[in-house]
């Protein structure tokens, strides 16, 4: 019975390699920071009266602010929030990606070789989340497996590799089962198709 192939593969080398990825990260969190510390300039600015930004600085100065500041502190972060997600989510559906993508020469991609849906897309953010704030963790992964998956690619079916790069011939989905503390995930990969 012929085997039919749903998936792409490409070379080793163009799969995005640790340093690139966690460089593409670094240049993605200071986007972040930056936008947050605009948004919290520019709301700064809109609602705390010029006469009390203009004081030098003391305590009197840093408690009026907080009295201006208060009531829209939670849309805004609510708003810094819904940012972030879309910068992350929305980006990567984009064939250009993210900012720190577009300047270390990598995108995402799902097994087809395409960019992901952003339901993909979503789902690997909310993964990636935990691996992120623990330092990186999840990435410890990108230099153990042989496409450079870390944990939220892994678990959401997608991999980085370089922009330019093109398959190299089919391959075939395969579905792995490990045991995560007391749950079981199922995660995908590709293996390339046997030459006949």
């Amino acid at each position: 019975m012929a085997t039919v192939s749903d998936a792409v593969h490409f070379a080793p080398e163009d799969y995005a390699s640790p340093p690139r990825r966690l460089l593409a990260f670094g240049i993605d969190l200071v986007v972040i920071v930056l936008f947050f510390i605009v948004l919290g300039i520019g709301a700064e600015s809109a609602v705390v009266p010029r006469r009390i930004r203009t004081m030098p600085p003391s305590a009197e100065k840093l408690k009026m602010t907080r009295q201006y500041i208060k009531p829209v502190q939670v849309p805004l972060t609510l708003g810094w929030l819904g940012a972030v997600v879309a910068y992350h989510v929305l980006a990567r559906t984009t064939r250009g990606g993210t900012i720190g993508y577009r300047l270390t020469g990598i995108r995402l991609i799902d097994k087809t070789g395409r960019t992901p849906s952003t339901k993909t897309a979503f789902k690997r953010f909310l993964i990636a989340m935990p691996s992120c704030m623990t330092l990186g963790a999840g990435y410890v992964l990108c230099f153990k497996t042989p496409r450079r998956q870390a944990i939220h690619d892994r678990w959401s079916g997608t991999w980085l590799v370089r922009r330019r790069a093109e398959p190299i011939g089919p391959a075939l989905s395969t579905y792995h089962t490990k045991l995560f503390g007391t749950f079981i995930l199922t995660y995908t990969d590709v293996e390339p198709v046997p030459a006949a």
